[in-house]
């Protein structure tokens, strides 16, 4: 599996004062889970150059790429056509997601409107990953050895199609090797002493993700991560707790 990705959330809406991008947060926490570092997070208008440019930059140095929103049937919804322009791709109607979307109208006693068919147009070569909880299908996208994943923003339907559809598709049924972390909390000393004490630490451990943090007044953050399964990360992080104890000392 790849090791790391990158998570773009599309919306207008979440560039102003009203509306929090919960969504890129536990997409965090479930590619943490397997295993997948995330190195980028991004939020972008329903605008098509800037949806491009984001795209771009994310395809070009990420092997994953995970995107929220855009899915939908209004006209500013246009994250399948400009993933699509970038691949070099056409957009072809589905039928079979056609006539399922206009049975969910009819099963609600109204008559789909006109401007929900392009919802059932795919991307050419994508697999559809059916949602059970709306009218947004999500889209798996292979090309040149990078996996772009598209998701609905609405959150409660991404995280089923997610949990459902994405992880089993990204593991092939292989067990969780996740990231596994712990924070120490350092009391009374700066966190330029922090780094200093415990640089030695973690230049011998390159391997693992460490982060000091400034968390409030009087107290530094170390926080420590390790890949694996569940015991083995375990055993890895006791060896770098019991390491980055013995540095600080009575600080801790």
């Amino acid at each position: 599996m790849t090791a790391t990705a990158s998570i773009l959330a599309v919306g207008s809406e979440l560039l102003g004062t009203t509306r929090l991008d919960t969504n890129s947060l536990f997409l965090t926490g479930e590619l943490e889970a397997l295993g997948v570092r995330v190195v980028r997070k991004a939020c972008v208008v329903d605008a098509w150059e800037e949806l491009l440019a984001e795209l771009r930059f994310a395809l070009e140095r990420s092997p994953l790429l995970v995107v929220t929103g855009g899915l939908g049937p209004t006209e500013d919804d246009r994250t399948k056509e400009a993933v699509a322009h970038l691949l070099g791709r056409r957009l072809l109607r589905d039928e079979e997601i056609l006539a399922t979307l206009k049975e969910r109208f009819r099963k609600r006693g109204f008559e789909m409107p006109a401007v929900n068919e392009k919802q059932a147009d795919v991307i050419e070569g994508a697999f559809v990953l059916s949602n059970r909880r709306g009218t947004a299908p999500g889209y798996v996208v292979e090309d040149g050895g990078r996996t772009i994943v598209l998701l609905p923003g609405v959150p409660h339907e991404m995280k089923t199609l997610f949990v459902e559809a994405v992880v089993p598709r990204l593991t092939g049924g292989a067990p969780r090797k996740g990231l596994h972390r712990r924070i120490l909390k350092v009391a009374g000393l700066g966190e330029s002493m922090v780094e200093q004490l415990v640089k030695p630490v973690y230049e011998a451990h390159r391997e693992h993700d460490v982060t000091i943090l400034a968390a409030a007044p009087g107290e530094v953050q170390l926080h420590f991560a390790a890949r694996g399964g569940r015991e083995e990360a375990g055993r890895t992080l006791d060896v770098l707790e019991a390491a980055f104890r013995a540095a600080l000392g009575g600080a801790l």
